[in-house]
């Protein structure tokens, strides 16, 4: 017969796995600006390795909110053994009933849950609990890049910055270990079945990871809550449809900060011709209501590659005549290089991506 190891706790060990990860909470958190002893909600806590971190961190306030009570047991074991009664707290709550008072939390902060009511549907969830210029941390899988990019700005966020977490690196940091981890545990409590109840979910949990190798990449979006367009800071993007004529004087104008070393710009024109035809007019229309957040999008992802002060994009819809300007991008940097690089990089997705809908007349 089998010895039992009474001593062995699955849970505790497979806690420790989890901390490899958690320099990426690390890395995240440090994303944000210094903040003293914020108040921060960790939705779908579970049993808190992240929550402990942050509490680590922050030594903030920290609430985490998770549905299974035993996870938050365990949590509750830590914050008494940490002396953290004080600051760390924990609600058993869903994430879809959330109760609080508008414009409570400096940070809200969610690892591994967003996937259960969808990463829009957090967008447009938890805003309402987020201080204004707070933030919200979302930890989800990858999906479509460029879609979520697209959500953030449309709910009213600001992205800082997001990172991947590929597929190489869980199995390397978090799977590769947990097996190794269930192996032994198969053997010190092959007769204990509170035990093997947690083996399989575990087991569950890498047969997935194995079976859908596409879903196993995980991204880290950090953003800020707008408090509304007009209250942006100088560092920001000024993105506009409009029907009117673009001044480019005046675009460059509020466009450059005094840590600008350049203003690079992109002038697009309505040209005499096009496929052969001589061109009578150019008419664009924002058929879906959806171009903003389009181009905000490509300007999220400009501001992540090169180190830019601000980013301008004036599109402008409508019946257009030749000669007339439709799109005007001024990026300001603090050198040349980057500005012309991220200008470039700017009009050639607003050209692979077409915000708006174009439609040419020619001359008879």
């Amino acid at each position: 017969m089998t010895k039992v190891n009474k001593r062995f706790d699955f849970q505790a060990q497979r806690e420790s796995i989890r901390r490899h990860l958690n320099k990426y909470t690390r890395k995240a958190f440090l994303t944000l600006p210094g903040m003293d002893k914020p108040h921060i909600l960790d939705i779908g806590c579970g049993s808190g390795v992240p929550t402990m971190e942050l509490a680590r961190l922050s030594n903030g306030e920290i609430t985490g909110l998770d549905i299974n009570q035993s996870d938050l047991d365990r949590l509750n074991d830590k914050i008494k053994r940490n002396k953290l009664s004080g600051r760390v707290n924990t609600i058993n709550r869903s994430l879809v009933n959330l109760n609080f008072p508008y414009n409570r939390f400096d940070i809200i902060w969610s690892e591994g849950s967003a996937h259960i009511i969808g990463f829009e549907s957090c967008l447009k969830a938890w805003k309402r609990f987020i201080k204004p210029d707070g933030y919200l941390v979302i930890h989800d899988e990858q999906g479509n890049i460029e879609e979520k990019l697209q959500q953030i700005s449309h709910y009213g966020y600001e992205l800082l910055t997001y990172f991947l977490l590929d597929k190489d690196l869980w199995d390397r940091e978090y799977f590769a270990p947990l097996e190794k981890l269930i192996r032994k545990a198969r053997i010190e409590c092959a007769d204990n079945p509170n035990f093997l109840k947690d083996i399989s979910t575990a087991e569950d949990e890498i047969s997935f990871f194995n079976n859908f190798p596409e879903l196993s990449n995980s991204v880290f979006f950090i953003m800020r809550k707008r408090k509304g367009e007009r209250n942006i800071s100088n560092k920001t993007r000024m993105i506009e449809i409009v029907k009117q004529p673009i001044s480019l004087e005046e675009l460059i104008s509020k466009t450059k900060t005094t840590g600008s070393g350049c203003v690079t710009t992109y002038v697009g024109l309505i040209r005499d011709n096009s496929k052969g035809k001589k061109v009578a007019s150019v008419t664009y229309r924002d058929v879906d209501g959806t171009a903003v957040n389009k181009l905000r999008a490509i300007a999220d992802e400009a501001k992540l590659k090169w180190p830019l002060e601000n980013v301008a994009i004036t599109h402008r819809i409508g019946k257009l005549k030749v000669g007339d300007i439709n799109l005007v991008i001024a990026v300001a940097a603090g050198h040349r290089k980057e500005g012309f690089a991220a200008c470039r990089f700017i009009i050639n997705q607003f050209k692979k991506k077409l915000p708006t809908q174009k439609a040419e007349a020619y001359l008879k």
